[in-house]
């Protein structure tokens, strides 16, 4: 392999493992009842895996609810997830100090196992402390995995593309 094919295999490479997801996300298991409230239940973890200036949050699992009596209809609840990132130091829970994602909501189907997945969020800032915050109207048992890790800022599949596209056309012409 040529000096200049070499250069641009690993330039493809680099691109490449930029704009992957991060291996080292961090799994946080868990398996509580979020209570009918509306002050809901808020988790905290630290965040450190990773390197980057931006923090990816991802969560799936399943939520039930256990109030059907056949024959009559399930009933339909509903389940929010925000995920949020501490931005001051403070006890308190509130915007002054925790940035939050826009509400993810599920609905959860009574009697039976509801899967979800929040899909990925990301937000700017290596946040040192992160955490996944829930609300229900009624008890709902979730069992879930929380992802999280600072990260590399995305790439966007087209300029990912281009260049690669770009390597690979500086490898050919220069023969």
């Amino acid at each position: 392999m040529s000096v200049n094919r070499s250069a641009a295999l690993a330039a493809v490479l680099a691109v490449m493992g930029l704009s992957a997801s991060n291996a080292l996300a961090q799994s946080e298991a868990i398996f509580l009842t979020v209570p009918a409230s509306t002050v809901g239940v808020h988790l905290e973890f630290a965040n450190t895996a990773g390197t980057g200036g931006f923090t990816e949050f991802s969560m799936f699992g399943v939520a039930t609810h256990a109030d059907w009596s056949p024959p009559a209809p399930p009933e339909l609840h509903t389940l929010v997830i925000v995920f949020e990132w501490r931005i001051a130091g403070g006890v308190i829970h509130d915007s002054t100090n925790w940035g939050q994602s826009p509400d993810m909501i599920t609905t959860v189907i009574g009697g039976m196992p509801n899967p979800f997945a929040t899909g990925t969020f990301i937000t700017p800032g290596a946040w040192d402390t992160v955490a996944v915050h829930f609300y229900a109207g009624f008890p709902i048992t979730v069992s879930a995995t929380f992802d999280h890790a600072w990260t590399p800022v995305p790439a966007p599949g087209a300029l990912t593309m281009l260049v690669v596209a770009a390597a690979l056309g500086a490898g050919r012409r220069r023969r």
